[in-house]
């Protein structure tokens, strides 16, 4: 879940492809102290989630992203509250710095998750 959700939130974002796969993929096995023997395979899961998520975000037209975020937005403590928290009062998500947009997408992808795949 944590995976499409991403996914989906980077997807309607318009993010580019080597965006995602720099920064969200998961590029080594996950460590899990329960199963240490599923860690590829809770790797591979990740990556073809987020995939997946990607895909189907990308597919969304312009009134669906803007329902979509706003949406979110909404759950996060509304438009105000993201641009303050994330982008310091900066309402232009393209000048926020780039730790601001990495937890922006997984807090939005949170709340998607918790809205919407639970």
């Amino acid at each position: 879940m944590d995976g499409y959700s991403l996914g989906i939130v980077l997807g309607a974002n318009g993010v580019q492809p080597v965006y995602v796969k720099n920064n969200f993929f998961k590029h080594f096995p996950v460590r899990n102290a329960v199963y240490p023997e599923q860690g590829e395979r809770l790797q591979n899961t990740h990556n073809q989630a987020l995939v997946a998520g990607y895909a189907t975000g990308k597919k969304l037209n312009t009134v669906q992203i803007v329902n979509l975020l706003g949406d979110l937005h909404a759950r996060m403590g509304g438009d105000d509250v993201v641009i303050q928290k994330y982008g310091n009062g900066i309402s232009d998500a393209k000048k926020w710095s780039e730790g601001a947009k990495q937890r922006y997408y997984r807090d939005a992808a949170s709340a998607f998750k918790i809205a919407h795949l639970r």
